[in-house]
């Protein structure tokens, strides 16, 4: 991303471009990863990502993070659905630079494909990150369950709206999102079921937006982001970086800024690509 495109995005009469300090998030529905193991972690050498979020891995307690990343470079956080290399299906991973002070936050409910950190990031702030999996279907219960898991974190880490992030495969697809320009943000209608009603009202008390403004090869949204409220933001379909013939889950090219109301300031840049979401933050002290 161009210098110039950052001045776009950010006030320069209040901050020096030459302070700005990336990080770097991808989000991946990859389904599976069992089989690409070796690329992968090529791939993750070579873009030195900070965070990497995936969701459906397929993985199995007998696959090791370190045959997935460096983990002297990487602290790795799994929830397994499969117990053995028979099982196929579900698992969430979170690997976060060992440059960050990151803690695996205790959840109320473990029966959730979900997990959440937080990542200590200047001025003793925090920001929180979820990464969750729902399956197609679930019922009004399990979406309660994940969002129970959301705000005790928040509450427990006193979080402010501000500094929370909310990723994954929600799977609703009868949600239709529209981008509304004045917003700036992708809103949903035709909000009727009591999970969708629930899952939209939640996220909208955390004051938080909704930025994946392009469908999957359905016309879908399963793969969701949202982040706080208040940006300006611009989002393409990008060329895949992995080979992939999932038609669920859309290659994207997200770009935003935020100004918190702290003393720093926040710029959000995303990439989906080959079900890849790229989300690169940038702290700007």
């Amino acid at each position: 991303m161009s210098q110039s495109f950052l001045a776009d995005t950010i006030n320069t009469d209040k901050v020096c471009l030459k302070n700005i300090t990336p990080l770097k998030i991808f989000y991946q529905n990859c389904q599976g990863i069992r089989q690409h193991i070796n690329s992968f972690k090529l791939a993750v050498i070579e873009n030195d990502f900070d965070i990497i979020a995936l969701t459906e891995t397929f993985l199995y307690p007998q696959i090791l993070n370190s045959e997935i990343f460096d983990c002297k470079t990487y602290n790795v956080f799994r929830k397994d659905r499969c117990s053995c290399k028979e099982e196929i299906g579900g698992g969430v991973l979170l690997a976060v630079n060992s440059k960050f002070i990151t803690l695996l936050q205790s959840v109320p409910c473990l029966d959730t494909e979900q997990l959440i950190v937080t990542l200590k990031l200047s001025n003793n702030k925090s920001m929180l990150f979820s990464l969750s999996y729902i399956v197609p279907a679930s019922s009004e219960d399990i979406y309660k369950l994940h969002l129970d898991n959301i705000h005790h974190c928040i509450e427990l880490n006193n979080i402010d709206n501000d500094s929370i992030l909310i990723v994954g495969d929600f799977n609703l697809p009868s949600l239709k999102w529209t981008f509304i320009s004045d917003e700036q943000a992708v809103l949903p209608f035709n909000v009727t079921s009591k999970a969708e009603i629930l899952f939209i009202d939640s996220i909208s008390e955390l004051n938080l937006i909704q930025i994946n403004n392009v469908p999957n090869h359905y016309g879908k949204f399963l793969d969701l982001v949202f982040v706080p409220a208040g940006l300006k933001s611009s989002l393409q379909e990008a060329e895949n970086l992995v080979y992939s013939k999932d038609k669920h889950h859309k290659s994207l090219f997200f770009v935003s800024c935020l100004i918190t109301l702290i003393n720093f300031f926040v710029v959000i840049l995303v990439t989906l690509a080959s079900n890849l979401i790229f989300l690169k933050l940038t702290i700007l002290l």
